[in-house]
């Protein structure tokens, strides 16, 4: 099980100045996975993720038919 402490240090790896990839939203999704289901900031970070998630599929390329 994954600390509140270690979940934000990693949380601002994965997206601190980097761009924000399919494998960045994986990983982010697993760290929220490896925390207690009944944390705070495990609920804070799961809303961020969604947030992220919607600003980057709104910022992929369309495909051309």
């Amino acid at each position: 099980m994954l600390d509140e402490y270690d979940a934000i240090r990693l949380w601002r790896q994965l997206f601190q100045d980097a761009p924000i990839t399919s494998l960045t939203l994986v990983q982010a999704s697993s760290l929220i996975e490896a925390m207690s289901p009944e944390s705070p900031v495990r609920t804070r970070l799961a809303a961020e993720l969604e947030d992220i998630r919607s600003l980057h599929q709104g910022q992929q390329p369309k495909r051309v038919r």
